[in-house]
């Protein structure tokens, strides 16, 4: 018996031949005419006239006999196809059932296809509660699939079970679902504190030795204080006629209590007082011998007449020890997962490094600098201070941090960067103007590549930095990093009893150490509360 497909082929060219023939007497008809035109126009004798026109007749007739036996043919061929597939299928069933224990038995079809035919028979039920327009779907038929042993699959599952079978990897599962090897790691970040700061090569050693300047004043003698009392860890010193500015930094020494000892940045109350912070506790009054020197006025130049004295300057220098400390994690890693799972390690890598980095902001900002801990920013006693409610009535969150790095440049520094943290950062941004209108606007910078930035620094977004507080500073000349060991992983099976559990550590580590050396070109702002 012949097959649908050989008989459509048969159509097809049938369809063909007949065509040809219908081309060859349509040429056969043309050529007569044009003969018999030629003939009429010339004069030629009538019965040659009539012979052409007869031979015409006849080929017409030919023409239209051709098409009606090609339209038989046609109707022939596909009540021929209907009646083949039709057989076909009947053979099919008796081939069935007699493949599944007899003409009386169950009908043998795969898994696959007796899925397939309960799709498509409930396809309308599957569409409606997949798009969730029948809830209360009715039940799909039971169905026994025996494919793979006897045990029935479905029976009776709504359409929702029969959806999770064919999706998920359970023991019902048709269609694998695809797993994409490993997992997607965190990114890290756009900017991190380390992009803000110079990084410099450790040398060997596990300390690094570097000079802080401290000072930079004329070599005139300090002025005497007539008197410091202190409230709440507010002092108030009288110098008569100080002729010094806000936040200029003084050194204080000579007095009894300790407390009033050091270098303090202080703010101008007039022209012979001013305020700067001590330790509550500090008893007041103070007593003793009190001296008070600027520390920051860059020396003594000054215009000299001809053979007049030059006047002379003085830098106050102090040794500091920047050592090179240690950050790191490890975690354990069955070998068999790293083997069944193709970039599994790949990914983990990035994770562990990441999290050492993020590590690494935090040492940078509030590294302790004692114990095992490196020296950061924001817990040297010599960075300046500012609090949001020193700034003047009405100002926002964004205009204090615009008046903290008039500070850096107060300082003789050139602000390179701000460090907030996001939520700061989500309230600066979100701000509203009486129309509701944005009121802040990114501006690109070509030292962000994604053009956060505000007041024209590089911002810096961490979840390391407190929420109440922010950075901003002159980083490239206030501080260095020397690294020694660049973050990096290590994997060992030899760890403890690795080996003979089949597990393998990873060791994410680095060595590093922040040396710096200008502390008064960093300045920390707290948003305490709005001024007044």
């Amino acid at each position: 018996m012949p097959t649908v497909e050989e008989i459509q082929t048969e159509i097809v060219k049938s369809n063909a031949a007949v065509n040809e023939t219908l081309k060859a007497i349509k040429t056969q008809l043309d050529n007569h005419e044009a003969a018999i035109a030629e003939m009429k126009k010339n004069g030629d004798r009538p019965e040659a006239t009539a012979e052409h026109a007869e031979t015409m007749k006849k080929l017409t007739a030919t023409l239209d006999g051709a098409q009606t036996s090609l339209a038989a043919a046609q109707a022939e061929l596909v009540a021929l196809k209907a009646s083949t597939q039709h057989d076909i299928e009947e053979l099919q069933k008796a081939m069935q059932r007699s493949g599944n224990g007899g003409a009386g038995g169950e009908a043998f079809k795969t898994l696959g296809e007796r899925a397939v035919e309960l799709i498509q028979e409930n396809e309308a039920a599957f569409r409606d509660y997949a798009n969730g327009r029948a809830p209360n779907a009715r039940l799909l038929p039971h169905v026994t699939l025996k494919s793979f042993g006897d045990e029935p699959i479905f029976r009776g599952y709504e359409p929702s079970d029969l959806k999770k079978a064919l999706q998920t990897n359970a023991t019902t599962n048709f269609i694998a679902p695809y797993q994409i090897p490993g997992y997607i790691p965190l990114r890290r970040r756009r900017l991190r504190m380390r992009d803000l700061i110079p990084i410099i090569p450790a040398p060997g050693g596990g300390e690094i030795r570097y000079v802080r300047q401290t000072g930079f004043a004329p070599t005139a003698a300090p002025s005497s204080v007539v008197s410091i009392t202190q409230t709440g860890g507010l002092a108030t010193a009288t110098v008569t006629g100080h002729g010094w500015e806000d936040h200029d930094r003084i050194r204080i020494a000579g007095a009894n209590q300790a407390g009033y000892n050091g270098d303090f940045y202080i703010k101008v109350v007039d022209a012979n007082t001013f305020t700067f912070t001590v330790p509550s506790g500090t008893v007041s009054p103070a007593t003793g011998t009190i001296t008070a020197f600027r520390m920051n006025n860059y020396g003594a130049a000054g215009w000299v007449a001809e053979g007049a004295t030059k006047p002379g300057a003085q830098m106050f220098f102090e040794e500091r020890t920047a050592r090179v400390q240690t950050l790191a994690h490890h975690m354990k890693v069955t070998r068999q997962v790293l083997a069944d799972m193709p970039g599994l390690q790949n990914n983990i890598n990035t994770d562990g490094i990441y999290g050492l980095l993020r590590a690494e902001d935090t040492g940078i900002l509030y590294g302790s600098g004692t114990g095992a801990e490196m020296q950061g920013i924001l817990t040297d006693p010599g960075r300046q201070q500012y609090k949001w409610s020193e700034g003047k009535t009405n100002d926002t969150k964004v205009k204090a941090i615009r008046r903290s790095r008039t500070l850096v440049e107060m300082a003789d520094g050139e602000a390179s960067g701000c460090v907030l943290h996001p939520t700061v950062w989500e309230d600066i941004e979100l701000e509203t103007g009486s129309d509701e209108h944005y009121i802040w606007v990114n501006r690109m910078n070509g030292l962000n590549p994604d053009g956060e930035e505000i007041w024209r620094m590089p911002l810096v977004l961490t979840r390391a930095i407190k929420a109440e507080t922010w950075l901003v500073g002159a980083f490239a000349q206030a501080t260095s990093l020397y690294d020694r060991e660049q973050a990096n992983v290590r994997w060992s099976d030899s760890n403890e009893d690795d080996f003979i559990k089949n597990l393998m550590t990873a060791l994410f580590e680095e060595r590093i150490a922040q040396a710096i050396r200008h502390p008064e070109l960093l300045v920390e702002g707290t948003f305490d509360s709005a001024p007044a």
